[in-house]
């Protein structure tokens, strides 16, 4: 019997759809397969199969999921589009179902805490494959600093949708926070780096900004680590930035953020405007 789940949106996304099927196949006592066709040729570079760059048996421990092949699932879908693996079943439809008695297909986005594990995920040594020795220098430096903080603000395409991008006035906010603290210095992060440093005018002079990407830009799974390195951090509104401050390898982070309940973590702080 497969039970089949296809893997959608960008890491952030793709890891939710993760934690979401190790919880149903924990649930069902059944193994799962992720299949990420629909985004390994995806034209958005952002996009593509980055999830594989992550190992989940070291993340979720033993979550009961394995990957389909790619070459089978392409040709698949090209030669046989109507092909479904079984009844299609979207998040509230997963919810609702005990012990699937047949195969399954299934599609959403599981974006919330309460699919994730009873014990805490941490990261591993061998959880981030393929990460570049210039960005794993970032995350050694990074460790056990408490006078500087990262800084993640999601831009781009957000500002097109209906959540839209954090307000600018919220990151100054956050930042004034960070300097009260004691923080001097700032990496900071984005998909537009141009508007950014606009966000960050007012702050010139009283904190230091750098920018670790304006040399070379991270893959998705290579900014997840870098990001989830900072004793102190300001959260985007991205899922991709949500992650970093959960799997955030600090002992005892300061994560500022605007997350609402369902994503919102213990520890954390909510920032309004």
């Amino acid at each position: 019997m497969a039970i089949v789940a296809k893997i959608r949106g960008g890491l952030g996304n793709q890891l939710f759809q993760a934690a979401a099927m190790a919880h149903f196949a924990e649930k069902w006592s059944r193994r799962i397969v992720l299949d990420d066709v629909a985004i390994i040729r995806h034209p958005d570079k952002s996009r593509r199969s980055w999830l594989r760059k992550i190992n989940l048996e070291s993340l979720f421990l033993e979550p009961n999921l394995r990957w389909r092949n790619h070459t089978f699932s392409y040709l698949r879908s090209v030669f046989s589009p109507n092909v479904k693996d079984g009844f299609f079943l979207d998040e509230a439809a997963v919810n609702r179902l005990e012990v699937p008695s047949q195969s399954l297909e299934i599609h959403g986005f599981f974006m919330s805490k309460l699919y994730l594990p009873r014990q805490s995920m941490k990261i591993h040594e061998n959880t981030f494959k393929e990460v570049h020795p210039a960005f794993m220098r970032v995350v050694d430096k990074n460790r056990n600093n408490d006078e500087s903080a990262g800084l993640h603000v999601r831009l781009g395409d957000f500002k097109n949708t209906p959540w839209g991008s954090l307000r600018r006035d919220w990151y100054v906010k956050a930042l004034n926070l960070l300097i009260k603290d004691g923080i001097s210095q700032i990496d900071c992060y984005s998909d537009d780096l141009r508007e950014l440093e606009e966000i960050l005018d007012p702050l010139r002079g009283k904190l230091h900004f750098r920018f670790p990407e304006k040399e070379k830009a991270m893959n998705p799974h290579e900014l997840l680590l870098v990001l989830s390195s900072y004793n102190n951090y300001v959260s985007s509104n991205s899922s991709l930035s949500w992650w970093a401050s959960y799997l955030n390898q600090s002992f005892s982070p300061k994560i500022i953020c605007q997350w609402e309940e369902h994503l919102f973590m213990e520890g954390w702080n909510y920032l309004s405007v």
